[in-house]
């Protein structure tokens, strides 16, 4: 299977993706499921040879081999001893590149169920939940994990895969605290064999329901306030429990709540909160709220940040980047060019400069492919964004070993090592 860009011609053949025959789920996994007839253990070993390799931004290999065994790297480099049970796989003329990781993959919203507590339709719903267990507010529910929901449209997957994308960050769909996401492969099999990180972050958003909608909170301001009451509230959770775990007697124990709980590794700064913003000034004020409950964090950013790079940059919080470039602007008669905002005419202008000024300004990002446009074409995007300065080993960081870093696997992803997951991408040019 092979996939055609306006450029380049790539074979996703990363994290065991395609039909090709060493393209499998890691057979090392352990298994919980039965197996229905006969069980086959057979090594995959594959040697991959006359490769130009990329290795890591900067890292490359001309006519090297890559020895793959059972889905894990074994060896890397120009003068490898290819196992005598290997297959040979000639890629003369092609080039291996680490996979793609994105770092940002909204989940599609559930569709509405009856019931109560965690699995109640979500809507206008400000009143104390009829579970106990849960929070009071329809839009808190960190306890949410997509892990337990992934059932990824193959539609989804095979887009993702056409981009050299082999990893991605499965995001809960709404809410303010909105739970964590899960890092998966994008190869085929059975989803629970494809799970690389259950837990990879908390998300939260300024989420509200507008003026006259009924909602709370209906205001960013409201919004503001329901975040930091939510951290406080966490806070004395974590405390009254530990103080009924050292001292019970006399005592009655805290109710348990599971929205609370489930924000204590927040609180402890073990698990990150990646913070979707919309503009540049909600990344401050997302910012203040971080730097006051002192937590690990990341911002999905907006594509504004070249506004104020270095008050971003002093926040010192990495950015995982969309590509948000406006389409170009109607102005071709006097009267239509009137018509043009002049701010919007602005950012037509610098957005395509904003992954440059990040780099050059040392801020560590992430680059995502999702976008407000739903029809923005990626790799047109991204070669923009080159053309305008962003230099190419950046950019393929920004999209291997950076998010690899931000989710906790650069041991497992984002560059051909040994010991490293076989997430690789086959192109027959280079990939930008």
């Amino acid at each position: 299977m092979q996939f055609t860009g306006s450029r380049i011609r790539f074979w996703v053949t990363a994290g065991f993706i395609l039909s090709l025959p060493f393209m499998a789920p890691l057979s090392g996994q352990v298994q919980t499921r039965p197996v229905e007839g006969l069980r086959d253990n057979t090594p995959r070993v594959f040697a991959l040879v006359h490769a130009r390799i990329v290795q890591k931004p900067g890292v490359i290999i001309n006519d090297g081999t890559v020895v793959i065994r059972d889905g894990v790297i074994e060896a890397v480099g120009k003068q490898v001893n290819i196992p005598p049970d290997a297959r040979i796989v000639d890629y003369t003329g092609r080039t291996l590149y680490p996979g793609l990781i994105e770092l940002y993959q909204p989940m599609a919203e559930p569709k509405p169920q009856g019931g109560s507590g965690q699995n109640a339709p979500r809507q206008q719903k400000t009143e104390p939940a009829a579970s106990a267990a849960g929070h009071w507010n329809s839009r808190v529910h960190p306890e949410w994990r997509a892990v337990d929901h992934l059932r990824p449209e193959a539609k989804t997957l095979e887009a993702l895969r056409k981009l050299g994308f082999t990893g991605a960050l499965m995001v809960p769909p709404k809410g303010i605290f909105r739970g964590t996401g899960a890092l998966i492969s994008l190869g085929d099999g059975e989803i629970n064999t494809n799970v690389i990180r259950e837990e990879v972050a908390q998300h939260v958003a300024f989420e509200r329901g507008g003026f006259g909608s009924g909602e709370y909170p209906g205001s960013l301001m409201g919004a503001i306030a329901l975040i930091r009451q939510t951290l406080l509230d966490a806070r004395w959770y974590q405390a009254a429990q530990e103080a009924y775990r050292r001292h019970p007697q006399g005592q009655s124990p805290p109710e348990i709540n599971l929205a609370l709980e489930a924000l204590q590794p927040v609180i402890r700064r073990q698990l990150p909160v990646i913070w979707e913003v919309d503009d540049d000034l909600n990344f401050f004020r997302a910012a203040r709220i971080i730097r006051e409950f002192g937590l690990k964090a990341i911002i999905r950013g907006s594509g504004y940040e070249y506004r104020q790079i270095q008050a971003i940059k002093a926040t010192g919080l990495p950015v995982i980047l969309p590509l948000e470039f406006p389409r170009e602007l109607d102005v071709e008669t006097p009267e239509e060019a009137l018509n043009v905002n002049l701010i919007d005419l602005q950012h037509w202008e610098a957005a395509p400069f904003n992954p440059r000024r990040l780099h050059e300004a040392g801020i560590p990002f992430a680059i995502t492919h999702t976008s407000r446009d739903k029809k923005a074409d990626f790799y047109a995007n991204l070669r923009r964004a080159i053309e305008k300065g962003l230099p190419e080993d950046a950019a393929l960081e920004a999209l291997t070993l950076t998010p690899a870093r931000l989710a906790g696997v650069d041991h497992l992803l984002g560059s051909i090592e040994p010991g490293k997951r076989a997430h690789l991408i086959v192109t027959d040019k280079n990939l930008f």
